[in-house]
């Protein structure tokens, strides 16, 4: 086995992105079913990497993977684990081409390269060791904090160091879960400041190994579930009695700039601080 400075670089960068390609005719990509997660830009070796996807494969199951160089141009297709070790590699000729790997092995994620004595391109793989539940309210106001409960079911397993919720949507949120049984995790989502939609919510497991810059590697990511936020209502800007006043004329509209209410919303406030009717 050999390593780079490069791949740890990449790797500890994009543990868990699938599909990320410079210029210079070199792509990669996963092909099969991948994750939509929030766009990522991330310099590596003075180039900048998008980064959208991430493909989560079972273990001793198989990845095949679409790399494109050069024609005529030989490259190497290989497959890294997080320390920056060649664990599968399979040399092209140039061009179009598929690779398969066999997945048989550790939970974790693997860094797909093109490699032609740089890394042209990458794209990861994580090695699911646990399926990932994750149960929240289906919607919640901003400002709200709500309770998430992640279930973690082993299946091959691995040293879990951490567990996170993730939500992504306008804005992306991480908070830590804190076990509270063998296998059930427990967060808190503060929703301050978060403008109203629709946001993607995930459990995430990272485990005790580490990539070249210290992050965990990915040992389990869950399916996607919708948390919807709503913005406030104009009750939320009244006064005891009922109506408007300057303070919550002033609130709403500084909760319309940040997105915690809407534009409807925001109109409703001033017509009840115009007519001082009570918000009914």
């Amino acid at each position: 086995m050999y390593r780079t400075a490069a791949t740890l670089a990449a790797v500890a960068l994009l543990a868990a992105t699938a599909a990320a390609a410079p210029a210079g005719g070199y792509a990669v990509a996963v092909d099969g079913a991948t994750t939509e997660i929030p766009t990522q830009s991330v310099s590596i070796g003075g180039e900048t990497y998008a980064v959208d996807r991430v493909a989560l494969r079972e273990r001793n199951g198989t990845v095949s993977v679409e790399a494109t160089g050069p024609p005529g141009e030989g490259y190497d297709v290989n497959l890294y684990d997080s320390a920056g070790d060649v664990r599968r590699s399979s040399r092209k000729s140039g061009g179009d081409t598929t690779t398969t790997f066999d997945l048989g092995v550790a939970p974790g994620t693997y860094a797909v390269v093109v490699y032609d004595g740089d890394i042209e391109a990458l794209a990861a793989v994580v090695v699911a060791g646990y399926e990932v539940d994750l149960q929240t309210p289906d919607a919640a106001e901003t400002g709200d904090a709500i309770g998430a409960t992640v279930e973690l079911n082993r299946t091959a397993g691995g040293t879990v160091e951490r567990v996170e919720v993730v939500l992504a949507g306008e804005q992306t949120v991480r908070v830590p879960a804190e076990p509270t049984g063998e296998t059930t995790y427990e967060a808190t989502l503060p929703l301050d400041g978060l403008p109203a939609g629709s946001y993607d919510a995930r459990g995430v497991v990272f485990g005790a190994d580490t990539f070249g810059n210290g992050e965990n590697e990915i040992l389990g990511l869950g399916p996607g579930r919708t948390l919807t936020v709503e913005g406030h209502d104009a009750a939320h800007y009244a006064e005891s009695d009922g109506t408007v006043g300057s303070s919550g004329l002033r609130a709403a509209v500084d909760d319309w700039r940040t997105g915690e209410t809407t534009t409807a919303v925001l109109r409703d406030v001033v017509d009840y601080w115009r007519t001082g009717d009570p918000v009914g």
